[in-house]
């Protein structure tokens, strides 16, 4: 063979060479490794925003909610949907009842209130794929002394598919990571119940620390303990709203349980 033949052959060689290497890259190896090239997903990560305020003789709005991304907006408009459906007419009968025990002539409305806020959260490479999630604070005021918050988890990933809760964290997991959350959360009221810390008396912080029934019962390993639940980098955040591991006082918890557990 000339020296010409061989220069082509090598050429040839070369060239098919990195044929393979790129083809592999872009459509064979891992995610991370490459663009995240859905015009889909590049939307959503603009994060454009809308938002939505009603107010009427019976309640107050305001949704911030993602332009982009319908079936989020949906999720959260739901919850709202189901919150007017349950205290319309509730409010109503409130003031009603409120005027004739009273005896009250023109009282002054209080109204429900009902609002929702988010962040985008991207959650790393899962399931050979990419994530984001729309993580809402929600807080809903139904008369009282005050208000409640909680925080509502909406995980899509570049195809469009939606994550339930136990997509992150079988049924299976739940009695370990129970026992992991457990005792992250009392070292965080630990430090939240610090004197330096809280504004409450030393004497019913150390009463507060000493019980709990509150940690036991709502880091339990069932599906509805564990039903706040998104990726974010190297961990699952788990959410508790309030209530569920602690005292109003002490405030919501998020614990990060890294995904190397759940392998």
């Amino acid at each position: 063979m000339n020296i010409k033949k061989i220069i082509l052959v090598t050429i040839g060689l070369i060239v098919l060479g990195f044929s393979f290497f790129y083809s592999y890259k872009t459509f064979l190896g891992p995610i991370n490794t490459r663009l995240v090239k859905d015009p889909i997903f590049s939307i959503f990560l603009e994060n454009k925003q809308k938002v939505f305020q009603e107010t009427t003789d019976w309640h107050e709005v305001k949704i911030t909610y993602p332009e982009q991304n319908t079936p989020a907006a949906e999720f959260i408009f739901k919850q709202w949907n189901d919150f007017a459906n349950e205290y319309q007419l509730r409010s109503i009968k409130n003031r009603d009842d409120a005027k004739e025990k009273l005896g009250l002539g023109d009282m002054p409305d209080q109204k429900y209130v009902f609002t929702a806020d988010y962040k985008l959260v991207e959650g790393g490479t899962l399931f050979g794929t990419s994530t984001i999630t729309y993580v809402y604070t929600v807080y809903v005021y139904t008369g009282g002394a005050h208000g409640g918050t909680y925080i509502s988890a909406y995980t899509v990933d570049e195809f469009g598919k939606i994550y339930k809760p136990e997509d992150f964290i079988p049924d299976e997991k739940l009695t370990k990571v129970s026992a992991y959350v457990a005792t992250e959360i009392q070292k965080q009221r630990k430090e939240k119940l610090a004197v330096n810390n809280s504004s409450l008396p030393t004497s019913e912080a150390e009463g507060l620390l000493k019980d709990d029934s509150w940690i036991k019962e709502g880091t339990a390993p069932t599906r509805e303990n564990y039903s706040v639940v998104w990726p974010e980098g190297n961990n699952f955040v788990v959410s508790f709203g309030q209530y569920q591991v602690a005292s109003y006082a002490e405030g919501m918890f998020q614990v990060e349980v890294p995904k190397k557990m759940l392998e």
